[in-house]
Formats: C-alpha cells, structure tokens, sequence
C-alpha cells in the first residue's frame, strides 16, 4: 500500500528505485509471492483509449502473448421504477497472466471519482 510504502521510504531514506534494490537484495532470504509497483499519470501521455488502441491495431510488442479486458457500468435512475440509464464507469486492460509477469492499466479517475481532474491512469 501507498502507507507501506512511505513507511519503508522513511525507515531506510531511499528511493523507489533504491527501495527494489534493498528488495532484490534481500530476496534470497524471504519469498516474496507478489510485488506491485504503481506509476500513475495524470498528463494524459498514457490513457486506457491510447493503450486500447495500440493494443487492437497491432502496435505492441511484448512477450506476453494474451490478456484481457473488463468494461465497468453504472446503472442509474432517480425513481426505482424508472428506466436505468446505462453510464460506462471505467475500464481495465491486463497484459500476461496472474501466475507470472502481468501489468495492469485502469482508468484511476473512474475508480477514484476524480471529476476535478481530465487524466488519470
């Protein structure tokens, strides 16, 4: 978590790119099953459309050889026995598998009801 984080920053004064390094250092005492690491962009230089389309029309390359996507909804109606309107509530590309390498890019303005800001993922 982003507390952990800034928990191990503050213990051994490093870097993002020093604190892997302390990881990787200290690897072949403990198992670590999973580490995460997050970049998130709010200048719209990568976006879930720009990643979606560069994905479909061919324009990546990778070793992973599949992934998947999941679209988020909302259902919305003033009255319970109003019609629902349909409003897109954010989107997630996976690229590679949960039992390996895989990266995860998501629409972080949805998730985090960011309306004040135009790019967040």
């Amino acid at each position: 978590t982003g507390s952990m984080l800034k928990l191990l920053r503050s213990d051994y004064g490093t870097s993002d790119i020093g604190l892997l390094k302390f990881l990787s250092s200290i690897s072949k005492e403990f198992h670590f099953s999973r580490v995460d690491v997050a970049k998130d962009d709010t200048s719209g230089s990568v976006s879930i459309k720009k990643i979606a389309r560069y994905i479909k029309d061919g324009n990546l390359t990778t070793r992973f050889r599949g992934g998947h996507q999941i679209k988020k909804f909302k259902l919305i109606g003033e009255e319970e026995e109003d019609k629902l309107q349909y409003v897109p509530d954010g989107e997630t590309w996976y690229l590679g598998s949960r039992s390996g390498t895989q990266f995860r890019f998501y629409d972080k303005k949805a998730q985090m009801n960011a309306d004040d800001l135009l790019h967040w993922t």
